[in-house]
């Protein structure tokens, strides 16, 4: 549009003509604003005030005619002149006005021509008689003729300010209606004002809604253009103006074609990627780019960490690095001895000390890593000796406080081994049982095997298998129970073996223990009465545990007797909880 428009016309004189047209709108809006204040209610207001003003002063005028008549006024003058005076007013009546106010109007005394001499002191002589009254009703009727007046020229003005607003606005549709209402409602507004202008009621009927604020905007819109028009005259906008249209015609076209372009970058975007896998598929540079991922991972925090692990583990007598070798394309990370001619520490270690620096490597990676998953290791300390066995516990405790820690283990001792050290850190151990019972795998509870549990757990569960036995006894087969209540005394006998390991010497010495825990120590009493306890405990357990002799014909232990035997084991594990 605007390079039509510079081609078309001169920019600059269409510019000067929009300036001046917006000149105009803006003197329309001034004689609108104008007429509206002639007309405003304001006005109405003070030509009501005037009026009622005009009457009350009326009234008291026609008070001081009446009083001029009277006789008995001695201080408005001679009774002569008083009746001189009112036959002149009476002589002029309503149809002239008394005293004259045109220079040579007859006098209705003398009937000679009045000079403006003659007038005044007429004047002056009616003042006498009407004093100050008269003067004010005179301000009141000249302001109201002023008011009027106004009024009068603003009505006079309405058809021509009706034919500037047609030039300027020029079908401006919207504003040309709504500055032909308000005309028509202030020429009806001044209509209703003039024609009751003397009453107490003025007839004003309402202005329609002032255009000046759509005409201000339409003034500055008509200023824009001409700014806009007078830039298209710079010399480099018209260039600068093609350029841009040439270039939206390129983008058009190529939204036309943008289907095919699109499927052609596609295309070429392809061969781009096959030609740079071609390339990565040689195995040299694949060798070198995992060689290079490798190095940069493997950091200095991790090689020091590999050193303080291997120097716990006591694995310090061979020098051990990780290393990464490439070939075919394939990349190795493993751990290498650093000796003269480099190999792999599988080729020369004890299964021993594999496990030992595997576990060392595992565990540095453990420990610099930045994310808390959880680890599982499936018989860590198998091969290991007890030192070795002793940290790695230590380590996944210490990694259990910070993440889920998982061990499958088939080693009672590395097990307790790790619950007692999750005691002491109070970090939480859950325990699970995995059995296989036949041709069924994967039977899981949380009861430890009988050689791993404790004397409270090895009450419980031959007081539950006295239970099982008294119903089998019940069913009479005399043969099954007699093996099964032999069993069920050996496991008492261990039962009190453990108690005196575990309650009488408070677990001071423990089968399962690295040491002796002489803390413990303090509270241990031994007594003549426990001994003798444990004593015909362990004696009666084990005369049932022994081959019996054919010929005494002796019949197994009754339920009552499997109860009284647990019992005193029960009775003598009471008397130690501390």
């Amino acid at each position: 549009t605007q390079i039509a428009s510079f081609k078309a016309t001169d920019p600059v004189n269409l510019a000067t003509q929009l300036d001046r047209r917006a000149g105009a709108a803006e003197q329309l809006s001034e004689e609108l604003e104008a007429l509206g204040e002639s007309l405003h209610p304001r006005v109405v207001g003070e030509l009501l005030a005037l009026n009622v003003r005009a009457t009350e002063l009326s009234v008291q005028s026609a008070a001081l005619s009446a009083a001029l008549s009277k006789a008995s006024a001695p201080e408005i003058g001679t009774s002569a002149w008083r009746s001189f005076w009112q036959a002149a007013h009476a002589y002029v009546g309503k149809h002239d006005s008394f005293p004259p106010t045109v220079s040579g109007a007859l006098c209705p005394l003398c009937q000679q021509a009045l000079l403006s001499e003659a007038i005044a002191r007429l004047r002056s002589l009616e003042e006498f008689f009407r004093g100050e009254v008269e003067k004010a009703l005179g301000e009141v009727n000249a302001n109201r003729e002023s008011i009027l007046d106004t009024i009068t020229k603003g009505a006079n003005a309405n058809s021509s300010i009706r034919a500037h607003a047609g030039v300027v606005l020029n079908g401006e549709s919207s504003l040309d209606g709504a500055v032909a209402n308000f005309l028509e409602s202030a020429a009806l507004r001044a209509s209703g004002i003039q024609s009751s202008a003397s009453a107490t009621k003025i007839e004003a009927p309402p202005l329609a809604p002032e255009p000046i604020t759509s005409l201000h905007a339409f003034a500055a819109e008509l200023r824009r253009k001409a700014r806009e028009l007078r830039a298209l005259a710079a010399p480099d906008t018209l260039p600068k103006l093609v350029r841009e249209v040439a270039e939206l015609e390129d983008r058009l076209r190529l939204g036309e074609r943008r289907t095919a372009v699109l499927k052609r970058i596609t295309s070429l975007q392809r061969i781009s990627k096959l030609r740079a896998a071609s390339s990565a598929l040689v195995t040299t540079g694949l060798s070198r780019k995992i060689g290079e991922f490798t190095e940069g991972a493997v950091t200095a925090q991790l090689r020091a960490r590999l050193a303080r692990e291997l120097e716990a583990l006591r694995f310090t007598h061979l020098p051990v690095a990780i290393g990464a070798r490439g070939a075919k394309g394939k990349t190795r990370v493993s751990l290498q001895l650093e000796t003269t001619r480099r190999v792999d520490v599988g080729d020369v270690l004890s299964e021993g000390e594999r496990r030992a620096v595997a576990l060392a490597f595992f565990l540095a990676e453990v420990a610099v890593a930045e994310h808390g998953g959880g680890i599982v290791l499936d018989d860590p300390v198998s091969s290991l000796d007890h030192a070795r066995r002793s940290y790695v516990a230590q380590r996944l405790i210490e990694e259990a406080q910070r993440r889920q820690t998982i061990v499958f283990t088939h080693d009672i001792v590395f097990l307790l081994e790790l619950q007692d050290l999750a005691a002491r850190t109070s970090v939480q151990c859950e325990v699970r049982v995995v059995r296989r019972v036949g041709n069924v795998a994967g039977i899981a509870s949380k009861d430890l095997p009988w050689v791993a549990q404790n004397v409270a757990k090895r009450v419980g569960y031959l007081k539950n298998e006295m239970q099982r036995l008294a119903a089998l006894e019940r069913k009479g087969d005399a043969e099954v129970y007699r093996r099964e209540v032999k069993t069920w005394f050996e496991l008492l006998r261990e039962a009190w073996e453990r108690c005196v390991e575990e309650k009488l010497f408070n677990g001071v010495v423990g089968r399962f223990q690295p040491g002796i825990q002489t803390l413990k120590l303090a509270p241990v009493t031994v007594t003549q009465a426990m001994t003798t306890a444990v004593e015909q405990g362990m004696t009666r357990a084990s005369a049932w545990t022994h081959d019996q002799a054919p010929a005494l014909g002796k019949p197994p232990p009754g339920a009552g007797d499997l109860k009284a035997a647990i019992d005193e084991l029960d009775t003598f594990v009471a008397q130690f909880k501390r």
